[in-house]
């Protein structure tokens, strides 16, 4: 039983840090503390505080019980009073699959439910996809696009972005965004002039005031290159048609979406200059097959998934590999993460490779800077 205590402690710990910490406390939270305390009899903390205290420390120094293979032992489970990266991460995956612990009101959960409507979509578009490739393709990349870069946008441009699509309809795009009457308590931060508004960083989305200052939903994808200091933290005037994309579609699409883009306009601009050896570049392919296929003049082809996990051991978990049938039958399969988690956790790329190396049938494990370095080396093999 015990290796099953762990999904009810972070789901009990996420109701509980939503609800603001306050009493009632979650059935599931209460469960895993019971079998927790028994392990930990002489040490666990007499209050609650105190056990939360003791979440902001690495599990193997306090958790004596059956850990899933899949989480990193030295991550803690919150941080600043809400879940860390690695927890949220485990809990968005658990979401994800269907063998959830048996118990688990998750219908509570309104992450649970925002992915499900976007995994509905996604599903609808691809049943789609045989009778109009061509059509629903170009939909679900505006779609993605859309997503991605209008973080915080109107009712207007929705409905004027969208309103003349196919198999997309405005009010299921609208409803992967909360209004600004919703949100703007989680939101809301004065300018310097004293005057409320909402924010956004180009690199991670919608940001929020936490210990009296703005941070992003996914501390972890901060690094040096924010670009706070350089313009690229943007305010917006707060008024009633505003609306701010939902956590679970910023979690899922728009902070991994933006390293896809990023590469993705990289890799169209080298084909601009380099027309005579890049052949053709796509984004999400037959409806986000893989993030980008890519075919060089020699009709090579290679396909890259982008992931961004802090905790290794879940990136390991998710490379199970990537789409090869078909029109998309590549050469060579690449799962690519950002650089910056190599500096985040020592070994990080070790990890990876060895909790991977059976499910990601062949694909390589390169960060963004290693791939275009890559992409830059065949296209100088090519000139000769």
């Amino acid at each position: 039983m015990s290796d099953n205590i762990f999904p009810y402690l972070v789901i009990g710990l996420a109701k509980y840090l939503e609800r603001g910490m306050t009493y009632p406390y979650p059935d599931e939270l209460l469960f895993s503390l019971n079998h927790i305390f028994w392990a930990n009899k002489d040490t666990f903390p007499k209050t609650l505080s105190g056990f939360l205290k003791l979440t902001n420390s690495p599990l193997s120094q306090w958790y004596k019980l059956e850990l899933p293979q899949n989480f990193d032992p030295e991550a803690p489970l919150t941080d600043s009073n809400d879940l860390s990266a690695n927890a949220q991460e485990y809990l968005d995956t658990l979401l994800d699959e269907t063998n959830l612990p048996k118990g688990a009101s998750l219908e509570d959960l309104q992450l649970a439910l925002d992915n499900h409507k976007f995994f509905q979509l996604i599903k609808r578009l691809r049943a789609a996809f045989p009778n109009s490739p061509q059509r629903v393709q170009k939909e679900y990349v505006l779609l993605r696009r859309f997503l991605i870069e209008n973080p915080i946008t109107s009712l207007e441009k929705i409905e004027f972005t969208f309103e003349r699509c196919q198999y997309l309809q405005v009010e299921e795009i609208v409803d992967f965004y909360d209004s600004v009457e919703r949100v703007q308590h989680k939101f809301a931060y004065p300018d310097t002039n004293g005057q409320a508004k909402l924010w956004s960083c180009l690199n991670c989305g919608p940001l929020s005031p936490k210990q009296n200052e703005l941070q992003s939903a996914k501390s972890s994808s901060c690094s040096s290159t924010c670009p706070r200091h350089v313009g690229g933290w943007l305010s917006h005037e707060i008024n009633p048609q505003l609306v701010v994309l939902k956590r679970a579609i910023h979690l899922r699409a728009l902070i991994p979406g933006i390293a896809e883009l990023n590469l993705f306009d990289w890799l169209v601009e080298l084909m601009t200059n380099n027309a005579e050896f890049i052949a053709d570049v796509q984004l999400y392919p037959n409806v986000d097959a893989y993030d980008i296929y890519l075919r060089f003049a020699d009709a090579t082809v290679w396909a890259l998934d982008i992931k961004d996990y802090k905790d290794p051991y879940q990136l390991a978990n998710q490379l199970k590999g990537i789409y090869n049938q078909g029109d998309l039958k590549y050469q060579r399969g690449f799962y690519v993460y950002p650089a910056v988690r190599n500096q985040q956790h020592q070994g990080y790329r070790d990890i990876v490779l060895e909790n991977s190396k059976r499910k990601r049938k062949g694909a390589s494990i390169r960060t963004d800077e290693e791939f275009q370095i890559e992409v830059l080396k065949m296209l100088e093999s090519m000139k000769g």
